[in-house]
């Protein structure tokens, strides 16, 4: 079974974190982010690669449900993901708050 639950902030000033998990395990992470000149909100999507644990960037978008829904097909697909094979560095600020996570 799937769940989804937003993390309680460390400061009053983070914006919202979601941890995704399936069966009780941690499967990922969606988190807002703002960026500069830009009046929308992003969602930034993070997932835990299955066969190896390591922490992937699976990209952002406006729409939290997709980022949602990519977080949960790169667990029950994790082969098929372009982004398997990549490492990109990860915000400083959010490896810090989920470092118990990795």
């Amino acid at each position: 079974m799937d769940d989804l639950r937003q993390l309680a902030p460390a400061t009053r000033f983070e914006l919202p974190v979601w941890e995704l998990t399936h069966d009780g395990q941690v499967i990922g992470w969606v988190c807002e982010k703002v960026i500069a000149h830009c009046t929308s909100h992003f969602f930034h999507s993070i997932g835990i690669d299955p066969d190896t644990d390591r922490v992937i960037d699976l990209e952002m978008s406006t729409d939290f449900d997709e980022r949602v829904l990519s977080v949960r097909a790169f667990h029950i697909h994790p082969e098929q993901s372009v982004h398997r094979n990549m490492t990109f560095p990860l915000d400083s600020r959010l490896v810090r708050r989920l470092r118990f996570k990795f």
